[in-house]
């Protein structure tokens, strides 16, 4: 794509044709939302086991950041939100509400002539990664769920994980109002 373009999105409701998902979900959950999770992650290998997804995995979030210099052999979440967010600028889509950077004062026992802030990385609980074939470290983005998308009247729309999967569930069709009415986006994908 030469320099400055910005890049078209996929329709959000239709899937690349050999879509691969990482389902990202939060290691610690209170039982209020862990029967919903695993809701979304049994639709998620269903799909999978029916044909309409080539593929899915189920991962914790990584680390917000490593601990230890030199443990970069694993992917951090600073460093896998950097590359949601590469793609989502590319797409002119937005990772917020879902996906926020937070800025929070460091420590004042830090043994530093200028205490700086520190950043915060907030996840929704859960969140889907679309690949174009099996996930890799080389592997491109080619979708992030939630998202949230232009409009023509210069309104948005979020596309949560719940409409995504309903979507595919039901061969690509976007879902109608009269089914995303009642559901918001979730307090799983950063809805307040």
């Amino acid at each position: 794509m030469p320099a400055g373009e910005t890049a078209t999105a996929e329709t959000a409701f239709d899937p690349p044709a050999e879509c691969h998902v990482v389902c990202y979900v939060r290691s610690h959950l209170p039982g209020s939302i862990a029967g919903t999770v695993e809701t979304v992650t049994d639709r998620l290998r269903r799909l999978s086991e029916e044909g309409r997804l080539a593929g899915c995995r189920i991962d914790h979030w990584p680390p917000e950041r490593h601990a230890v210099a030199g443990a970069a052999e694993r992917t951090s979440r600073d460093d896998l939100l950097r590359e949601f967010e590469r793609w989502a600028e590319r797409h002119g889509c937005s990772l917020e509400p879902g996906f926020r950077r937070e800025s929070r004062p460091t420590s004042r026992f830090v043994v530093d002539s200028k205490p700086a802030a520190d950043e915060r990385i907030r996840v929704p609980v859960v969140a889907l990664a679309l690949y174009d074939g099996p996930p890799s470290e080389a592997a491109d983005v080619r979708g992030v769920i939630p998202r949230t998308e232009p409009r023509d009247a210069g309104d948005e729309r979020t596309i949560t994980v719940d409409e995504w999967l309903a979507a595919v569930e039901t061969g690509g069709r976007e879902p109608t109002v009269e089914t995303t009415i009642g559901s918001p986006m979730s307090s799983l994908e950063g809805g307040r």
